[in-house]
């Protein structure tokens, strides 16, 4: 047997049509198992064409002979495809909110476990949100959707929004909504001939608005309508918790009606766009344009402090992640523009000060305890390994090195992923006078 389907006054085609044992067209074409008031097959409806409602089926059942015997049956096919699936490319899945037990969410996760040990994941920057919009199906058909933004503070659990009303918009308007009313401006399919695709989103950036593609055909350029990618929302200066919903609306076929809403969807994000906080406030209990001697650090170590710290999201919630998402910090020298070195860190993952939630003025603390002798007196007997012989100090030698600290934190930046970091130099001249 074989199954065929068509829409409106278009000629049977087996495009979306998958047999029982999960074989398709083109490799397979029918299927030779006999049903039995079972299942024919299915159709692949996202390979569907967009914005059509009604289908009709045609089944074809052939004996080993030269017999066969045909049916047909129209039906309605609905899809509701709205939902968010990412946000900056992080998977958004449902979840316990570790910070109010018991409450269950769409978090944005790095993972696809739902455990509340599991940390949400703060994004920031420019970014993407994933997802499918789309309904069709039972005399209704999408006309529009529009993304928007409520603010969430974590203090209370995550509240539930109907629809839009009352968001604000991730795009300035007029890009925001995307409007489907199948006229030349608005197709349900469109692109450069013969590669005509589908405008409806499905798994796909739904951060998009109607532009065009320029074509050529011949010696004739045109343009033919298109959604395409925005591609970013930009957060920034946000910070805080927020809801980003997904509202999806339709009319009913052919019309006319009013546009209600016919499904949404939302998934809760912290946004961080805080940068952290670097400096270097002394190298060896010295302060900036002082000459450092090595003859005055052997058989100890040379303090060097500074401010390695990250501000939470919101400094009213718990201290958890995301809320805090201080990531870690590093230290390093170079001498006068050469070689150089790392210099081990005393708490690299942990703030400095280690304070919260905010920092005190003037405030620092113990960024590492450096064996400086060991790391660049060139005559050491136990030397630091690693340590380059380009980057040391020849007994009686005086050069200028930079000292630089590397602080960042745990935010997702951008569909990319980069976190926020922040780098902080100090320079001092360093004399080898150990004899």
């Amino acid at each position: 047997y074989t199954l065929r389907y068509s829409w409106a006054a278009n000629p049977p085609v087996n495009t979306a049509v998958v047999y029982p044992d999960c074989s398709r067209p083109p490799g397979s074409i029918s299927s030779n198992v006999p049903v039995i008031n079972g299942t024919l097959g299915y159709l692949d409806v996202a390979l569907l064409p967009p914005g059509e409602t009604q289908f009709t089926i045609y089944l074809d059942v052939f004996d080993s002979g030269s017999g066969s015997v045909s049916v047909t049956r129209t039906f309605q096919v609905k899809t509701t495809a709205v939902q968010i699936t990412a946000v900056a490319t992080v998977n958004a899945l449902e979840a316990e909110d570790p910070f109010h037990p018991g409450s269950f969410t769409k978090l944005i996760k790095a993972t696809n476990d739902p455990n509340p040990a599991v940390p949400e994941v703060s994004i920031g920057g420019a970014f993407s949100v994933t997802g499918s919009a789309y309904v069709v199906g039972c005399n209704r058909i999408l006309n529009q959707f529009v993304l928007v933004r409520f603010d969430a503070p974590p203090a209370n659990p995550v509240p539930s929004f109907p629809n839009a009303s009352g968001g604000t918009q991730l795009l300035v308007p007029p890009l925001q909504p995307v409007i489907y009313d199948n006229t030349s401006a608005h197709p349900w399919q469109s692109g450069c001939f013969p590669a005509i695709t589908p405008n409806i989103i499905l798994n796909g950036n739904l951060v998009a608005f109607w532009s065009v593609d320029h074509c050529t055909f011949g010696m004739i350029s045109y343009t033919v309508p298109k959604v395409k990618p925005f591609p970013f929302w930009n957060s920034n200066p946000l910070n805080g918790r927020y809801v980003i919903l997904l509202e999806v609306q339709d009319v009913p076929v052919p019309g006319p009606g009013p546009s209600v809403v016919a499904a949404v969807d939302q998934a809760v994000v912290w946004i961080d766009n805080q940068v952290p906080i670097a400096s270097i406030t002394s190298v060896g209990g010295l302060g900036p344009c002082v000459d450092l001697h090595l003859k005055d650090y052997v058989g100890t170590t040379a303090e060097i402090r500074g401010v390695a710290w990250d501000p939470p999201i919101d400094p009213t919630a718990p201290q958890q992640r995301p809320n805090d998402n201080f990531g870690s910090y590093s230290l390093s020298f170079q001498k006068n523009g050469g070689a150089g070195g790392g210099i081990p860190a005393a708490t690299p993952t942990t703030r400095v000060p280690n304070v919260w939630p905010t920092l005190p003025a003037g405030a620092d603390g113990v960024l590492a305890n450096w064996d400086i002798v060991n790391a660049l007196d060139a005559s050491s007997p136990t030397p630091t390994p690693g340590i380059p012989a380009a980057a040391k100090l020849a007994r009686g030698e005086r050069c200028a090195y930079l000292i630089a600290l590397g602080v960042s934190d745990t935010t997702h930046v951008g569909d990319s992923g980069t976190n926020h970091s922040v780098p902080a130099y100090y320079a001092i001249t360093i004399i080898n006078d150990i004899s």
